[in-house]
């Protein structure tokens, strides 16, 4: 096909003067948030428009540009050149002629290899080596003519590592070589993305930690956007129950490359303010081309993790194919040149086990004896008097002492006006410490007998578990390429994934313990790809793009299908299909046993995407437009507690005589005197969620100078509100104190709810207005200061309005009256549960055999209620950089940037009814709530986040010269924010304190870094025939010695920061201000990341004290770094050359060869609260996990 560029001076002025005029405007809505500013932000998207409709342009996400300057041997510039790149495996060629200035672009481009020619009458035609061009890049090729004929011809090689001298962005492009060659553990192809300067994986326990995420420039890891062939591939699950946030995962065999954008990047680009990943499926060529392969590990191969009893059972079998080539039918069709097809296959059958350490009850807890718990050399003290606290006999009482709060008495003996009643004593008043037999609640002395014996000693945990995995996955993407004409061109893909995955519980199908990333889960994929270039004019080319992703993805608690609660007689448990299992029961100072909350879950994604995009090249300019409409539907199936939960803390046997909680009591105790402290349970009901979305964007390189390009960019995006397919959602508005329902909605609450909670079903049907202020102003220049180095910088804003966990459970579809929930929580913080005195435990649920209450959800009192801000607004990023590169000799290249990033207006969830605090134990916790009528906390999703962040980031890369690739990043790093997510949570444990002082929380991001270096390289080795060492070696020892090579890949990275909380409530408010951690912190006594003063722990323990009464603690969130990683894989190849066509490859990988012990405070996917951050249990300042150990993989693959 041809294309040919002429110069229009006019139309390069009014497209420079649109962006000019419609940046003005954006600044003018930016500076007013009144009404008045929406109608400048109307005429602004008009602007847009018009002037989007008389200045064509161009743009190809999935596609790149070769573009240069033609001149004569004196310099002066050169007109009405014939310049033509062909497509060296495809034999498309595109013709366009230099203008008055010398200038050529030719695009668009499919990534591949180019041969560029160059030729005019008078001067010697030049023809270059082939180009590797790849996604997104600009690739600049000078050219110089010299004098003579057009017979002549000069060859000229292209230099092998290219300055980007004409774009501001930040980014890496991993090309196929490195994708399909590096090691990889898992050969997931979104691991090479951390090869990127200014990329840190993603938070410790995060939903997306086991699929590679990462965060890219302060930004969260799920603010990333993946495309695939130019087309959305992200995963837009409610919460992301699949574990990734992308769709489709091809294999590494399957990609021609991708590339990762961090900063700067151009306005055709959104969604998302964090890193863009383009990758890009291999197209068919002229000549068959395929591969065979599988990829074997086995436990026998591997060595021991450190926290293994025995080395684990693991095999993993990896295996599959591509082929691609020109479709040819004989005496038929004969597709060379325009038909191409590109098909692979992958499956994984994977039985692996990771050691999942727990506390289990002694056996002498589970006869309730506690009596290891009592120190008498420590009595209590008074926190008034001073004296030491007596009990309802006028005896002392100790730390670690269990009581019998039924029979708490009001007492003038303490400061408190109470005083407990142990469980017995010993001879000269000694409390036993030893819960009698006929006090012990029935139902938790059967569900206590469930748990497994210790198995190990250990001071952080006394039981550990390694039961197996199961994956099976298979799935296959299937390309078609056509070139119907000079005019026409197009492609289709098809993907296609299946995922079924068992991950067992620690205590088995039936005591079950595990979190929510336990169990049986299933997850299948669909994608669909449709993409028609046509060239309307020489200069007019257009672009159309549709796409469909498709997720279903389930998770079952492993005893979905038995009906344990009635089995082991737990009343008032509901009864529905797949929810077998037992309540979830959780403790204090034992590990949780029972069925995780939210599952079952069921996700179900549709995505539907059409864009358009139009191009075009006017003298210096290369202006692009485009637009996007996106229909996403999600629906979700996730109960919160459809088994019900019950927390036991040590409030119910710990010391009534004292104001200060924790000095003794115990949870486990608590739980077999059969006093909760908090709980729920809610029904099961299915929310089907849809938002539509737009896109327009603008943007102008404008090639200021020779020296000097200027990137100027525009986009707006409209993310409208969330809907309901049935108008089945609501929102609690504080303003009123009223549950808003959309317009027309049928109003019928439960009694109870009824009579306290107003109700108006005149909302507009997203419940909140949609934000309109999206204009996103992007500007970026280059600079080359030479031939051999460039300046760039850029600066822009960033809009994310999709990021993944607000609209989970719970979300405005859970709220009444579509949704039965039933919060529990107890009245007060006092010891005491003695109904004669003063009774702080749940009413109606203070005895455990009793089950839960038989009208929970029937007519529940306090439903768990979801608020949506009325001036929630779209998330964005300020990114901004300076940089520099310099090609060093050698096909070297070197870059150092600063890279920065502001983000404010960040997604939040706040707890809107949180308590104040309060000293007084006694104190009723309704009254102190801002909605008294509601004694239950109501999830408020707000923009309240911010974040910081500040890079220097060093980059020294070599493209395939000589046999070595290499590529080594350095970052330097501080990242801070108040939420480093929404509301999907981490292991790092921080969370909102006090909704009303969101801004207290700001501190080291949970996935700040400080300092990360990640080198790789591959080498072919040089010995052999026509070698650097022994170049004249025969056959037979060529096929010995020849065709080896290395590769490897090394990082060394600081730790991830964590928060200290407390395991006792000090503030007494019986929920917190966030809902991902625990808001209750101690006081800071010292630096915690000084030297450890317990033997074994890995932070300095002693750093933390008892906070105030009435107080939330000082400690500040993320303040504990975590343990660094060092680990190095290597990989080692033998190419075996069978014939001329046939090539057999033999690999052996090592990953993590040294057998670097990396530890970790908890195994990768455990729940968000860590024992060893938690102080007063006893995990506090314990390692329980480690990264894999040393293990090593081998594969044979036969390509042709």
């Amino acid at each position: 096909m041809a294309l040919r560029l002429f110069d229009r001076s006019s139309s390069t002025h009014h497209g420079r003067c649109c962006l000019l005029r419609t940046g003005a405007v954006w600044l003018a809505a930016r500076a007013s948030t009144t009404g008045k500013a929406h109608s400048y932000l109307a005429a602004a998207a008009v602007g847009l428009v018009l002037c989007a409709a008389a200045t064509p342009v161009e743009a190809q996400k999935d596609a790149g540009t070769i573009a240069g300057t033609v001149h004569d041997a004196s310099g002066a510039v050169i007109d009405n050149v014939s310049i033509r790149a062909t497509d060296v495996d495809h034999g498309t060629v595109v013709v366009v002629t230099s203008n008055a200035s010398g200038e050529y672009v030719l695009q668009p481009l499919k990534v591949g290899r180019y041969t560029v020619t160059a030729e005019k009458q008078g001067f010697s035609r030049v023809v270059s080596t082939p180009i590797v061009l790849s996604v997104q890049q600009r690739a600049v090729f000078d050219i110089t003519l010299a004098i003579g004929q057009v017979s002549e011809v000069v060859s000229v090689t292209d230099s092998s590592a290219q300055l980007e001298t004409e774009t501001s962005e930040l980014g890496q492009v991993v090309d196929s070589r490195r994708i399909a060659n590096l090691p990889l553990n898992g050969r997931n192809f979104a691991q090479l993305a951390l090869l990127t300067p200014g990329t840190a994986p993603s938070a410790p326990g995060s939903r997306d930690q086991s699929s590679y995420g990462f965060s890219a420039n302060g930004a969260r890891s799920l603010q990333n956007n993946f495309l695939l062939d130019g087309i959305d591939n992200n995963s837009n699950l409610p919460d992301l129950l699949n574990g990734s946030s992308y769709v489709i995962e091809p294999p590494v065999e399957s990609l021609q490359e991708f590339k990762v954008q961090t900063s700067s990047y151009s306005a055709e680009f959104g969604r998302g303010n964090g890193a863009i990943i383009n990758a890009v499926i291999k197209s068919g060529t002229n000549e068959l081309h395929g591969a065979l392969y599988e990829f074997f590990r086995n436990d026998a191969l591997d060595a021991r993790n450190y926290f293994d009893l025995t080395r684990q059972p693991y095999k993993q079998n990896q295996f599959g194919g591509t082929i691609g080539g020109p479709v040819i039918i004989p005496h038929f069709y004969n597709g060379r040149d325009k038909t191409f097809f590109f098909a692979d296959y992958e499956g994984l059958r994977l039985r692996d086990s990771e050691p999942i350490p727990a506390i289990v009850p002694t056996a002498a807890q589970l006869a309730g004896d506690f009596s290891a718990n009592l120190d008498t050399t420590q009595p209590v003290l008074d926190s008034v008097t001073g004296a030491v606290v007596q009990d309802c006999a006028g005896h002392p009482t100790y730390n670690g002492e269990i009581f019998n709060s039924r029979l708490a008495q009001a007492s003038v003996l303490n400061s408190s006006g109470f005083c407990g009643t142990p469980f017995g004593y010993a001879a000269g008043g000694t409390p036993l410490n030893v819960i009698p037999a006929n006090v012990v609640d029935p139902l938790a002395s059967r569900i206590a007998a469930l748990y497994p014996a210790s198995n190990i000693s250990n001071p952080a945990y006394n039981y550990i578990a390694s039961p197996e995995r199961v994956t099976d996955r298979n799935n296959f993407d299937m390309r078609l390429d056509e070139e119907f004409s000079p005019h026409d061109s197009s492609f289709a893909r098809y993907s296609y994934e299946t995922e079924p995955v068992n991950i067992p519980a620690v205590f088995g199908p039936v005591a079950d313990g595990g979190d929510f990333f336990s169990g049986i889960a299933h997850t299948e994929y669909h994608s669909l790809a449709l993409s028609e270039t046509h060239i309307f004019t020489q200069h007019f080319v257009n672009e159309f793009r549709f796409g469909y992703n498709r997720i279903y993805s389930q998770r079952l608690q492993p005893g979905y299908d038995s009906d344990l609660a009635s089995t082991i007689g737990f009343p008032g448990v509901p009864a529905a299909p797949a929810n077998g299992g037992l309540p979830q029961l959780t403790f204090s100072d034992v590990s949780q046993i029972g069925s995780s909350l939210f599952l079952p879950t069921r996700e179900l994604q549709n995505t539907y995407i059409i864009s358009d995009n139009l191009s075009w090249v006017v003298g210096s300019h290369s202006v692009r437009f485009g637009g996007e409409i996106d229909r996403n539907e999600f629906a979700i199936y996730q109960p919160a507690e459809p088994r019900g939960t019950l927390d036991f803390s040590s409030q119910f046997t710990d010391n009534a005589g004292t104001d200060s909680p924790g000095t003794g009591g115990s949870g486990f105790a608590s739980f077999l005197l059969g006093i909760p402290s908090s709980g729920g349970i809610s029904n099961a009901i299915n929310i089907d969620y849809f938002r539509p979305s737009w896109s327009l964007y603008l943007q102008d390189d404008w090639k200021l100078t020779q020296r000097l390009t200027l990137n100027l960019g525009l986009r707006y995006e409209l993310y409208q509100t969330v809907k309901e397919r049935n108008n089945h959602q609501a929102t609690y508005d504080f303003a009123t104190e009223t549950l808003m329902l959309p317009t027309g909605q049928p109003v019928t609450l439960t009694p109870t709810v009824a009579s306290y909670l107003p109700v108006s079903a005149t909302a507009s049907d997203g419940l909140i207005h949609p934000d309109l202020n999206n204009f996103a102003p992007r500007i970026g220049m280059a600079y080359r200061l030479t031939d051999k180095m460039v300046l760039r910088s850029g600066y822009g804003f960033f809009y994310g309005g999709s990021e993944s966990g607000p609209y989970s459970n719970p979300s405005p579809g859970y709220n009444p009256p579509y949704y039965a929930t039933n919060s529990f929580s107890a009245n007060c913080s006092q010891a005491t549960a003695n109904a004669a005195v003063q009774d702080c435990s749940i009413p109606g649920l203070n005895v455990l055999s009793q089950g839960f209450p038989a009208n929970s959800l029937s007519d529940p009192n306090t439903p768990l209620l979801y608020s949506l801000d009325q001036h929630l607004v779209t998330p964005y990023i300020q990114q901004y950089q300076l940089s520099t590169e310099y090609q060093l000799p050698h096909g070297f290249l070197l870059a150092a940037a600063y890279a920065g990033s502001h983000g404010l207006k960040l997604y939040t969830f706040l707890n809107g009814n949180e308590a104040t605090p309060t000293a007084d134990p006694t104190a009723p916790v309704a009254p102190r709530r801002p909605v008294p009528s509601i004694d239950a906390p109501i999830s408020w999703f707000r923009s309240e986040g911010k974040s910081n962040y500040n890079a220097l980031e060093l980059h020294v890369e070599r493209t395939s010269t000589a046999g070595l690739s290499l590529l080594a990043s350095y970052t330097y790093a501080h990242g801070l924010d108040n939420a480093s997510g929404a509301n999907l949570g981490s292991q790092n444990g921080g969370d909102f304190r006090d909704f009303r002082h969101p801004e207290a929380e700001y501190g080291n991001s949970d996935t700040d870094m400080r300092h990360r270096f990640v080198f790789s390289a591959l080498y072919n080795l040089p010995v052999g025939t026509g070698k650097r060492f022994l170049p004249n070696a025969g056959h037979a020892l060529d096929t010995v010695i020849g065709h080896w090579q290395a590769g490897g890949i090394a990082t060394f990275s600081t730790g991830n920061w964590f928060t200290a909380t407390e395991a006792n409530n000090f503030s007494n408010v019986p929920d917190g201000g966030g809902n991902v951690g625990s808001s209750q912190r101690p006081d800071y006594a010292g630096n915690p990341n000084s030297k450890p003063c317990v033997a074994g722990t890995y932070f300095n323990t002693c750093a933390f004290a008892d906070p105030a009464e009435g107080s939330f603690g000082t400690v500040n969130r993320n303040t504990i770094v975590g343990p660094g990683t060092e680990e190095v894989d290597f990989s080692l190849f033998k190419l075996f050359r069978l014939t001329e066509r046939y090539n057999l490859e033999f690999r052996s990988e090592f990953f993590n060869i040294a057998n670097h012990y990396n530890p970790l405070f908890a195994p990768a996917a455990a729940s968000a609260t860590v024992g060893a951050t938690v102080r007063d249990t006893p995990g506090f300042g314990f390692v329980t996990a480690a990264q894999p150990p040393r293990q090593i993989q081998f594969s044979l693959k036969l390509s042709y």
